[in-house]
């Protein structure tokens, strides 16, 4: 996460000197939710974090703002995504939260 946070201020310091930051950083005040229906639940995640998207997996009520370590596999990392709420191309701020609904199984339960 640290060395994610590192390698974003030399780019963004990049940009900076190419005149492109600015134009990326107001980007991010209000932005579209992904679409995450059809992903796998670990690219879902992913996905969020990339846009600045919190997210908890239905039913829970636990909420994510950081990934696992690439090298950190999950039973659940392969569910598919059957849902979300707010839908795909709803306007969402930075930090909003993004349900994730996932099947239940025996090999994966929900609780």
């Amino acid at each position: 996460m640290m060395l994610r946070a590192a390698v974003l201020g030399v780019a963004c310091a990049v940009a900076v000197l190419l005149g492109g930051c600015a134009a990326r950083t107001s980007s991010h005040s209000i932005s579209r939710v992904p679409k995450i229906v059809g992903l796998q639940l670990r690219t879902a995640e992913d996905t969020l974090y990339t846009q600045h998207l919190r997210w908890r997996i239905a039913p829970g009520s636990h909420v994510f703002s950081s990934l696992l370590p690439s090298d950190v596999g999950m039973s659940t990392d392969d569910l598919p995504v059957i849902g979300q709420k707010p839908s795909a191309g709803t306007a969402a701020k930075p930090n909003a939260v993004v349900t994730i609904i996932t099947p239940c199984t025996r090999k994966h339960p929900c609780a």
